[in-house]
């Protein structure tokens, strides 16, 4: 399927961003925005062709006129900036479960030993 039939069908567009750092060195000389946009990245044309309660997502940072229009960044179907917001959230939660995980496992530990002694 072509990016602008899946575009009609999803009920949620998941965009991520170009990540130049994890492409060889040739890839990079041979990578074109204007061709990669015009393949696979978001423009309004394709945003009207969506479900009316269809999503467009992505975590950020955002390459505009890459993967997605600037005008595609805030449009009403965009829940970029809830998502990089929760996204924040998501992310300090999970630094506290594994740094309270590990304090209980310090903890666990210290009753173990002394439980031996």
């Amino acid at each position: 399927m072509s990016v602008d039939e899946l575009c009609q069908e999803m009920d949620v567009v998941m965009l991520l961003r170009v990540q130049h750092e994890r492409l060889s060195s040739e890839e990079n000389q041979n990578f074109s925005k204007e061709d990669y946009f015009n393949t696979y990245g978001m423009d309004m044309r394709r945003v009207e062709m969506m479900k009316p309660d269809a999503m467009i997502m992505h975590p950020a940072p955002v390459n505009r006129g890459v993967e997605i229009a600037d005008d595609v960044v805030e449009c009403n179907k965009s829940y970029i900036f809830p998502q990089m917001t929760n996204g924040v959230y998501m992310r300090m939660a999970m630094i506290e479960a594994v740094l309270e995980g590990a304090k209980i496992d310090s903890e666990t530990n210290q009753e173990r030993q002394a439980v031996l002694r």
